[in-house]
């Protein structure tokens, strides 16, 4: 709504302050609104952006026999957001077969346009330099997420990967600090 109505954040800020009798009286505050606003901007990849991805990705494989692709749609109130995607070339498929011995999952960077998060996973090689086994992006650090990642990780490397992924029972919590 107030993308509509034409405002900017602070001056939203300001109006919904003043509208409620000051910013004492506001349950959040102004870095409270700035981040809410920026994170319903991220929710969803534009139908445009997000085809573009896909084609390029298609235009990859059919140039490249060994490039994999994947991705899912869905999620929330629009099915046809982009919620997953997952690549990986023939270099990648060849390294892991080389170097992946011992593989790192990392989804702590999440800083593009559409906030989604970077999994990627990476190995190191005989020169101790990293390299780059697959590269996806999620929307959630769910189990879900993270089987059907693992899951499409396997497939595109021919069913010869193992992994164990831990799902916890409800109740099942750890009670150690």
């Amino acid at each position: 709504m107030m993308a509509e109505s034409g405002l900017k954040p602070a001056k939203s800020y300001r109006l919904m302050s003043h509208e409620a009798g000051g910013d004492n009286v506001l349950a959040h505050t102004m870095k409270d609104h700035f981040n809410y606003i920026t994170r319903k901007k991220m929710e969803e990849i534009e139908g445009g952006d997000a085809q573009t991805v896909i084609d390029r990705l298609y235009q990859r494989q059919e140039n490249e026999p060994g490039f994999f692709y994947r991705f899912k749609v869905g999620g929330g109130d629009n099915s046809s957001k982009l919620t997953e995607i997952f690549w990986r070339d023939s270099q990648m498929r060849e390294d892991y077969s080389i170097y992946g011995d011992v593989v790192v999952f990392d989804t702590t960077y999440r800083t593009n346009k559409y906030n989604l998060i970077c999994a990627p996973i990476v190995g190191i090689n005989n020169h101790w330099l990293n390299v780059m086994f697959e590269c996806a992006f999620i929307a959630d650090e769910t189990a879900d997420t993270f089987e059907w990642l693992l899951q499409t990780f396997k497939k595109s490397m021919g069913g010869t990967t193992y992994f164990y992924i831990y799902r916890p029972r409800p109740g099942n919590v750890n009670s150690n600090s």
